[in-house]
């Protein structure tokens, strides 16, 4: 099992003032091996005095959900929602029920919602994803 490894490419060399004392930074980042034991990603962290929000696009190119993890100051990977449908008929309620999948699913119709896996196994290349940070200097 590898370490947790993110590379950050920025837009604009370094973080940015927009006025005294907030400043900016957007790039993106390569999650390449995912590891639930995540390490710091001191090229986000290393450019603010007070690092405020980090948002991020939300889904990777790889198809994954991503989010940041403000305890462990890393980008935090899930798997994706998948909807799978059907020709069925609802009942007259539209009832949902937690099937033995771990899906919900429209009572008598097949048509089920997959409900957001954990998070991403350990050695997954989750793939690149948007980001803006926003800090204090």
């Amino acid at each position: 099992m590898a370490d947790y490894a993110c590379t950050v490419t920025k837009v604009y060399p370094r973080a940015f003032k927009v006025f005294k004392p907030l400043k900016f930074m957007v790039g993106k980042a390569d999650i390449t091996n995912y590891n639930s034991t995540k390490v710091e990603v001191k090229d986000i962290t290393d450019q603010f005095d007070t690092l405020l929000a980090v948002v991020v696009d939300g889904v990777s190119d790889n198809g994954y959900l991503v989010k940041w993890d403000t305890t462990a100051k890393a980008f935090k990977a899930f798997t994706p929602v998948n909807v799978i449908a059907s020709t069925g008929a609802a009942d007259a309620n539209n009832t949902l029920m937690k099937s033995a999948s771990n899906t919900l699913e429209v009572a008598g119709t097949g048509t089920a919602f997959q409900v957001p896996a954990a998070e991403v196994a350990d050695d997954v290349d989750v793939g690149e994803v948007s980001f803006i940070a926003i800090g204090l200097v």
